[in-house]
């Protein structure tokens, strides 16, 4: 069964919080960048239509100047 994305983001911040920097199983060390995990997380928040709690911006206005 594949993963969504919303389940996808909570095993990513379960693995940051948890705060470790190597996972050994079976023999095998994995080093674990935290950074690279923000970045992962934030790509999954941006791909996930469900997730998104507003609507993209479209258009900016400068008002600075105009009165």
């Amino acid at each position: 069964m594949a993963q969504t994305a919303a389940e996808r983001i909570a095993i990513l911040e379960t693995l940051l919080d948890s705060g470790a920097k190597t996972i050994t199983v079976d023999g095998v060390v994995t080093a674990i960048d935290p950074d690279a995990i923000r970045a992962r997380i934030a790509e999954l928040k941006e791909e996930d239509p469900e997730g998104q709690s507003r609507r993209p911006r479209l258009l900016s206005i400068d008002m600075s100047g105009a009165f």
